[in-house]
């Protein structure tokens, strides 16, 4: 039975009697066919969606030579940079020890001084090597080593 409107205690109350219906026809279905193609469709947008815009940046196996290339280039341009400025001190330092060595006509102070640091230098290290093999040389390759030694030219 129908309550007509206006009528009962809530005049603005339709109601309707759901045993009113025929027994044959089919109750509507809130979970059917067209609830599982849409949950299928949002599921495809979402996979669609995440693969062309990778809205969280998730990095996949797929993107790992990227990253790679990324990292090394990062990293090769700090090294170059610290390894260009370790080397070219080293190497003007080298440079001008070496310019010292070779000028025999000049007699100033820091190219005499340089001269005499290097000789020394030289013979301190022949002479810990020569200490350093007669306390730890095996004795048949003690005599062998000492001759090396020995044959080195003192500055």
């Amino acid at each position: 039975m129908t309550r007509r409107p206006g009528q009962g205690p809530l005049p603005n109350y339709r109601s309707e009697d759901t045993s009113g219906r025929v027994w044959w026809k089919r109750n509507a279905d809130p979970v059917g066919w067209h609830s599982i193609f849409a949950f299928a469709l949002a599921i495809a947008l979402v996979a669609v969606v995440g693969v062309t815009f990778d809205p969280l940046g998730v990095t996949t196996e797929f993107d790992l030579p990227e990253t790679e290339q990324v990292a090394f280039d990062q990293s090769y341009a700090v090294a170059r940079q610290t390894a260009q400025e370790t080397w070219t001190e080293r190497g003007r330092r080298e440079a001008l020890i070496a310019q010292a060595l070779s000028s025999a006509a000049d007699r100033s102070p820091w190219v005499q001084g340089a001269r005499a640091g290097w000789s020394e230098g030289w013979n301190d290290a022949l002479d810990a090597l020569k200490e350093a093999s007669e306390a730890h040389a095996p004795r048949e390759e003690l005599d062998r080593e000492l001759g090396l030694l020995d044959g080195i030219a003192r500055r």
